[in-house]
This record gives structure tokens, C-alpha cells and sequence, in this order.
């Protein structure tokens, strides 16, 4: 028989939920502060409970058609927030106060301003910015943190100007090139027009661009991917004084909290050139007051299917690398550090296993099953 207490049960689910949670929200930030900076692992599987009840209630109002609407809708978000990207509109909004839509649309110089005036309006409906005064804009705690935020403008960056335009090309790229495994026939190339690897062709074509997936990745590795497991789950410190390389380390961030977690451990961080020189710089400034610290991490351009040149290390660390790659590139990087390897030297591979299905919680296993591979 039909469960006619379900959307109750749903909603009561969500409410139980909601008061584990209620002391921790800051109405200023619009967001959940936790002591430490982060939830235990049973708010967070509360936070996920929420969620997930959350997104089954919505679906159950919206019905199946109503569902699929609803997905599709969320193409125009990220479209709106592409324009607001793309044209830095964020920045010229005065952090207190409102501009008109008139002087915004002048200041763009391109975009109409009945044009400008529909996407805002859009944007609101997510609660980006508000219109207090027909016709104004002013800045919503959400706006503000895309004009002032750099990691927040790194990462609506790579949905706006990488993950977007590659996603609408994904069934194409499918069609073009069927099983192909090469790691230039994929979505983001179809995208792009491009001949090379995402981050080959970013390095030599898009610099800005470059840097910004660079800072997206730190955010990403740090905050989605945090190093914590890392440090705990490798006995790092019976290694003792052994040099570390870590092979495709982005901007170091993994190998610097190694470095202050591990003092008896050295690091050289391989990536593509200017990858590592916007690390170097930002290693730098961050750490002008602890020479110790910069003693102990250096960063080089190195390409990892090129022979690698530091030999006799302890470990070779591939963090988050091997999984944007093809097979048949992954050996090629692994056969390329055989002749830097000496006896008990340790290859150290820290990367996403897929679970499952119904292993993880919906929204876990969402986003383990984005199709990001066959995009980059």
C-alpha cells in the first residue's frame, strides 16, 4: 500500500536534522561554522542526511517530469554565471551601497542593458546579489565573496570557462571518438579546438587561465580532497631523512603540509613551469618567517612523461594525477621514474577509488561519479 505519511517523514527527517545543525549556522555568513573549521564526522554525515532528504523531498514535489525540468534548468545558473564571470560584473558592484543597471551596462560596455538586466535578474533568483531599488544592484553575502573571494572566483572560473563549455560538448566528443582513450580526444579539446592535454594547452595558450585552474586545484585538493588522510595513513615518519618527490604536485600544497607535519622529510614539487613558479611565488610570500620550512621544499618544472631527473629518492608521490589520465599515459609516467629508482624506494600512489554503487551516500557517489575523465 501507498505510504501516505511519506512527505511527512521526509520533512520531519530534514527538521530533526536541521536542529543538530541550528547552532552552528551564522546568519551573517549564510553558512555552517564549525569549531576547528570543520564538521566531526557525525555532523558531516548529518549535513549529508540533511541533503539527501532534502533533494528527495524536492522530487517528490516536483514529480518526474518536474525532476528533469528542474535539471535542466540549472544549465541557464550556470550560463548567468558565466556572463557575471566572464565580465568580472562582481567587482564593479561597491561592496556597500548599489549601482544602477544603466552604469553597470556602460561600464561593460558591451552587454545591453536590457540584456544585463535579465541575466542579473536571473542571478537573484539564486541569491546573487538584490535589487533593492528597481533598477539597482547591490552585493548579497554570495556576490560579495565572488568579487572579493580568490579561491570562490577560481572555482566559478573553471565551471564558467572550462567545466561548462566542455560538458555541452561531452555527447559530441562521445560520437567523434568513440573508445578512443587519447588523452587529447575528449570534450574540454572538442571545446577549446585544442591539440594537447588540458593543462599543456592552458600553459601555452591561456596563461590566465592556467593560473586560475592552478588555484582552482588548490582549493579543490585542500577542501575537497583534504591532505589529512595523507599525513595519517603513511608512516611518513619512519622514513626518517628521506627525500620526497611528488610528481605532478601542482602548487605544493601537499607536499608543504607534509613538510610541516614530517621535519626530517625534504620535497621537490614537479609540475609544468608556470604551475610552479605561481607555487614558488606563493610558498614564498607565505612562508617569509620560516626558513626552516623553505629549506625544505623546492619546486621544478618537469613534464612526468619525461625521464625523471631526481634519482635515489625515498618516495615518489602521484597525488590526484593518475586518475585524468588514460592507461596506457599512466604507464608511460610510472615507467619514466625506473631509471631514477633505487632499492626500497617507494612509489606512492594517492587517488580516487570508485565505489560501489549504493556504497557511499547519494551525494558521495554523485560526486565520485562525475564524468570529469572523459571531459579533460
Amino acid at each position: 500500500m501507498p505510504n501516505h505519511q511519506q512527505l511527512i517523514e521526509i520533512a520531519s527527517a530534514i527538521s530533526t536534522a536541521s536542529e543538530k545543525l541550528n547552532d552552528f549556522y551564522d546568519e551573517q555568513a549564510l553558512e555552517l561554522r564549525f569549531p576547528g573549521g570543520k564538521p566531526t564526522k557525525e555532523q558531516g554525515q548529518t549535513i549529508s542526511q540533511a541533503l539527501e532528504a532534502v533533494l528527495q523531498l524536492q522530487r517528490m514535489l516536483l514529480g518526474p517530469l518536474g525532476s528533469i525540468m528542474s535539471l535542466s534548468g540549472g544549465l541557464f545558473d550556470l550560463a548567468s554565471l558565466h556572463i557575471i564571470h566572464d565580465f568580472e560584473i562582481a567587482k564593479l558592484i561597491p561592496t556597500k551601497g548599489t549601482v544602477t543597471i544603466s552604469e553597470l551596462a556602460s561600464t561593460c560596455g558591451i552587454i545591453p542593458r536590457v540584456h544585463l538586466r535579465r541575466i542579473l535578474r536571473h542571478a537573484m533568483t539564486n541569491r546573487i546579489f538584490t535589487e533593492p531599488v528597481s533598477e539597482s544592484v547591490s552585493h548579497t553575502v554570495i556576490s560579495s565573496r565572488l568579487a572579493h573571494d580568490p579561491m570562490m572566483r577560481a572555482t566559478v572560473g573553471m565551471l564558467a570557462d572550462e567545466m561548462f563549455p566542455a560538458a555541452a560538448c561531452l555527447s559530441s566528443a562521445m560520437r567523434n571518438y568513440g573508445t578512443s582513450l587519447k588523452a587529447t580526444d575528449t570534450a574540454w579539446a572538442l571545446a577549446n579546438n585544442a591539440h594537447r592535454p588540458m593543462v599543456e594547452e592552458l600553459e601555452a595558450e591561456h596563461l590566465e587561465r592556467a593560473v586560475q585552474f592552478a588555484a582552482f586545484m588548490k582549493y579543490n585538493w585542500s577542501v575537497q580532497q583534504p591532505l589529512q588522510p595523507l599525513i595519517d595513513n603513511f608512516d611518513w615518519a619512519a622514513l626518517g631523512a628521506q627525500h620526497i618527490v611528488d610528481v605532478g604536485g601542482g602548487m605544493g600544497h601537499a607536499s608543504i603540509a607534509l613538510a610541516k607535519a614530517f621535519p626530517d622529510l625534504t620535497f621537490t614539487v614537479q609540475d609544468f613551469e608556470k604551475v610552479v613558479k605561481t607555487g614558488e611565488r606563493m610558498f614564498l610570500e607565505e612562508t617569509l618567517e620560516q626558513p626552516e620550512l623553505r629549506n625544505r621544499v623546492v619546486f621544478m618544472a618537469h613534464d612526468a612523461f619525461d625521464r625523471q631527473p631526481i634519482k635515489g629518492a625515498g618516495v615518489y608521490l602521484f597525488r590526484s594525477v593518475l586518475h585524468d589520465w588514460p592507461d596506457e599515459n599512466c604507464v608511460a609516467m610510472l615507467q619514466s621514474l625506473v631509471p631514477a629508482l633505487k632499492r626500497g624506494a617507494t612509489v606512492l600512489i594517492n587517488d580516487f577509488v570508485m565505489p560501489s554503487p549504493g556504497e557511499l551516500d547519494l551525494l558521495a557517489e554523485r560526486r565520485a561519479r562525475l564524468v570529469l575523465n572523459k571531459i579533460y
